[in-house]
């Protein structure tokens, strides 16, 4: 009898790396007000979720972000734009935890609502090395909780929904993926709970 999860799916943002756009926007305007308008500018419009669903290049979400900021704060948006990806570090025991995995014999794949700079923008993270398969939104246009972007990472990388477990830090993506069959576990920034939750359902983790 093997064991009944053999992949492991992650998030990105907040699970592996940091998403934390307003620090990001801090480190690129060096003032909480101009800060404040970057962020809104950039991460808090409409014009990101449709870059996260393929609707807009990313290059087209930036242009209309800049229509939409002072011409003072050009420079301070484009350094924002082009440096964010690489701004996002590692989370506490991301490292530890995908390499238990992976000496535990399980598959590591990443599925997140990301655009298309992804995944060559993190590709500089060592664990990001350990990943079998990688799905962005945005080369998929669509983003979770869509059921549809769950069925092509099962077709894609020919997997069995029940034998995966999907990580993520948003209630509606992990509801989605366990109505897709999945086991799933909501992440609150603590990889020991994903370890003891992998030993729960059977993974012989080292």
């Amino acid at each position: 009898m093997g064991m009944k999860i053999r992949n492991l799916v992650l998030d990105m943002g907040n699970v592996l790396l940091t998403w934390a756009p307003e620090a990001f926007a801090l480190r690129a305007a060096g003032n909480e007000a101009d800060a404040g308008i970057l962020c809104g500018a950039l991460f808090g419009a409409p014009e990101w979720q449709m870059q996260d669903a393929g609707l807009l290049t990313e290059e087209e979400a930036y242009h209309v972000a800049r229509s939409r900021t002072p011409e003072r704060l050009h420079g301070a948006l484009q350094l924002l734009y082009e440096r964010w990806p690489l701004w996002m570090e590692p989370l506490p025991g991301a490292d530890e935890t995908t390499a238990r995995a992976k000496r535990a014999g399980l598959k590591l794949y990443l599925l997140s609502n990301a655009g298309t700079r992804f995944p060559a923008a993190i590709s500089h993270h060592g664990f990001i090395a350990r990943f079998d398969g990688m799905m962005v939104s945005a080369h998929e246009m669509v983003s979770k909780p869509d059921p549809r972007i769950y069925r092509r990472l099962f077709d894609t990388f020919s997997l069995s929904p029940r034998e995966c477990l999907f990580v993520d830090d948003i209630r509606q993506n992990i509801d989605a993926a366990e109505q897709a069959g999945m086991e799933a576990h909501l992440f609150d920034g603590d990889f020991r709970k994903v370890e003891e939750r992998l030993r729960h359902l059977g993974v012989p983790l080292p």
